[in-house]
């Protein structure tokens, strides 16, 4: 899916789809790659999530039972790419959606299907399979370029202010894998994919001792105060501003970045 785009503080962040050809040559290495993104939450088998959890993990743009308009005009090929490419990402906000409310194996592509407006054989057209569709709703990517892209000692700031950036759009690019245990033996993909995808990508802007350990930590905070602000609901964090807890957040996170004692 594409979201909207993020602000870093003094500067705009780029559309979470991809970057211009040849802009990373032109800027500091910011670890970003073609992956994809995916939302899930965790709920007890058989048993609904929180439907602020689905919020947050669907994203405020996966219309719940239809396709969204896409406002264009115009008709012949570029019309029907239009509106296939809506056809494609209803389904993903659905089964996102999907996999966020239920485990793997009570979810249907007929149930996606019907949610996200479409029949259920252009759901098997686009992806194949219910194996497929959760793999590409697994991946991790076009936010984690975003929450990645600064420089090294900008970061600590960056990565909060893009994280809040995120929930102000009722989307976090980390949490969902948090919640993957309610997927049984598909919850090693989700896994597997946080860790090559996203601490991994980290890890490997890092130097100096310890950098493995300083990734997952930071991303650790990172992932409580998704979790505290967006889930839980905790009163103080809910309610301060976002300035201050960058402000309190930044400088710890910022050496653990630079490996700083």
């Amino acid at each position: 899916m594409t979201s909207p785009s993020t602000t870093t503080r003094g500067r705009p962040a780029g559309p979470e789809s991809s970057s211009p050809a040849g802009a990373d040559s032109a800027r500091p290495d910011t670890g970003r790659s073609d992956a994809g993104q995916h939302e899930t939450s965790h709920s007890h088998p058989g048993r609904v999530a929180p439907q602020s959890a689905v919020a947050v993990l669907a994203g405020s743009d996966a219309v719940p039972g239809g396709v969204a308009p896409t406002g264009a005009a115009g008709g012949g090929r570029g019309r029907m790419r239009g509106d296939a490419e809506v056809s494609r990402e209803a389904i993903i906000a659905a089964a996102r959606r999907a996999f966020a409310r239920q485990p793997y194996a009570a979810i249907t592509l007929k149930a996606i299907a019907a949610d996200a407006g479409v029949s259920a054989p252009l759901v098997l057209k686009y992806f194949g399979s219910k194996e497929q569709l959760f793999a590409r709703v697994a991946r991790f990517g076009d936010e984690i370029d975003q929450l990645l892209d600064a420089p090294l000692p900008d970061l600590g700031r960056h990565l909060l202010h893009a994280l809040l950036d995120a929930h102000e759009q009722r989307r976090d690019p980390l949490i969902r894998v948090a919640f993957a245990l309610q997927h049984g033996e598909h919850a090693t993909l989700l896994r597997d994919n946080f860790r090559d995808q996203v601490v991994a990508r980290l890890r490997s802007r890092l130097t100096g001792p310890d950098a493995a350990l300083r990734a997952e930590l930071v991303l650790a905070h990172l992932l409580g105060l998704g979790v505290l602000r967006k889930i839980v609901h905790t009163e103080a964090i809910s309610a301060a501003e976002r300035d201050r807890i960058v402000d309190l957040c930044a400088p710890g996170l910022q050496r653990l970045l630079d490996g700083s004692p």
